[in-house]
């Protein structure tokens, strides 16, 4: 699927998948599920749940799998949006998904769930 709006959303069954190609700084949101994200060339594959994001740093096709009922957003970055803009949003997807899972091992370890 080339997804070719500034932004769209995309409702993905369990087991169905979206090809975003040419994805460098197109930003993933996964409002509702869980999302697989396997972008070419990268030997890392991410998994985002409800409520992160990521953003997408290479320039050949991405395949955006859902392994659960799962709602996104695809933000494509705008032509000419600076870079430093790009890598704002970028840093602080990090820090919320790093902040999130901070959380959940946190519980584990106080509450043993």
């Amino acid at each position: 699927m080339n997804i070719t709006l500034q932004a769209h959303r995309v409702e993905l069954r369990p087991n169905q998948f979206l090809r975003i190609d040419d994805a460098a700084g197109t930003r993933v949101l996964c409002l509702r599920g869980e999302l697989w994200i396997t972008q070419d060339g990268d030997l890392e594959d991410h998994f985002i749940h409800a409520g992160d994001a990521l953003v997408l740093d290479r320039s050949g096709p991405t395949i955006v799998s859902a392994s659960s009922p799962s709602r996104v957003l695809i933000e494509e970055a705008r032509p000419g949006a600076g870079g430093l803009a790009r890598l704002a949003a970028d840093a602080t997807d990090r820090v919320a998904n790093a902040l999130r899972a901070f959380r959940q091992r946190t519980a584990v370890t106080l509450y043993g769930h």
